[in-house]
């Protein structure tokens, strides 16, 4: 996954692209509609250059991805050097970001 990629919907309509990858989500540019932060839980697959949720654009914006609240993630931006980074995710005691995120118990 890399800033740039297209982002579609399961139902193959592009709902914008990525701007910033993280540790457990990546920045969803929308162009209209407000930019939101994707859980990759929500990611069904990627052909080539482009990433398939697992939901359909009317549910994107019903899951409050607006903010995740997940302020202990290394962000990524375009043209930054990973080679030597070291991950940081989210503390042990955040819940983890299963089918809850998608609306599936």
């Amino acid at each position: 996954m890399a800033p740039g990629q297209v982002v579609l919907s399961s139902e193959g309509k592009e709902v914008g692209k990525v701007k910033e990858v993280r540790g457990s989500d990546f920045f969803l540019d929308r162009p209209v509609a407000p930019d939101i932060y994707v859980p990759y839980t929500a990611i069904d697959r990627t052909e080539a250059d482009t990433i398939v949720l697992s939901i359909t654009v009317a549910q994107v914006d019903d899951l409050g991805w607006a903010d995740t609240g997940d302020e202990n993630t290394t962000t990524v931006r375009a043209g930054e050097d990973r080679s030597m980074e070291t991950q940081v995710n989210a503390t042990p005691l955040d819940p983890p970001r299963q089918d809850w995120a998608l609306g599936r118990e």
